[in-house]
């Protein structure tokens, strides 16, 4: 019986730290997601995007899109 619930404890830090490093990895990856939007607004500097976003401009839109799905291939290919 103690060997089982020494097990149930075990298994519930493990689920906790699992939950501590999915919620570091989640605020990490949008802080890189806006340090890229923040760098691509320096390097397009003769375009508003969030002036065109908000007038529903769908270029722009996938543009932001490619850039945030192109952060994700990254991270997949640097956790492989």
């Amino acid at each position: 019986m103690a060997v089982l619930a020494a097990e149930m404890n075990q298994q519930i830090v493990n689920a906790g730290f699992a939950v501590f490093w999915g919620l570091i990895g989640i605020l990490l990856y949008a802080m890189g997601c806006l340090v890229a939007i923040k760098l691509w607004d320096k390097a397009t500097h003769g375009i508003d995007e969030i002036k065109e976003l908000k007038e529903n401009n769908t270029s722009v839109a996938m543009i932001f899109s490619a850039l945030i799905l192109g952060m994700a291939y990254v991270l997949v290919n640097i956790m492989k």
